[in-house]
């Protein structure tokens, strides 16, 4: 869902999701949580694909590290 949203937000086609890897962290903020982290894949012209990194602390969205894509 938070991969999907993402795409939607920033103009971008959103094409796959593949679970990286998930496990059990704990920092001061958040206690004990799952961290899990997706690799995603989108286009942002339509014609070309990439892959960006969507991390997720617990069920919140932590963080999204795209790089340099091609766009219309």
């Amino acid at each position: 869902m938070h991969a999907k949203r993402y795409c939607e937000n920033n103009g971008l086609q959103f094409i796959a999701i593949a679970r990286r890897s998930s496990q059990l962290s704990f920092t001061k903020q958040h206690g004990v949580a799952w961290r899990s982290v997706f690799d995603i894949e989108f286009s942002g012209d339509g014609e070309s694909n990439n892959c960006a990194t969507l991390t997720l602390l617990g069920l919140q969205l932590n963080n999204v590290d795209v790089p340099p894509y091609r766009v219309n």
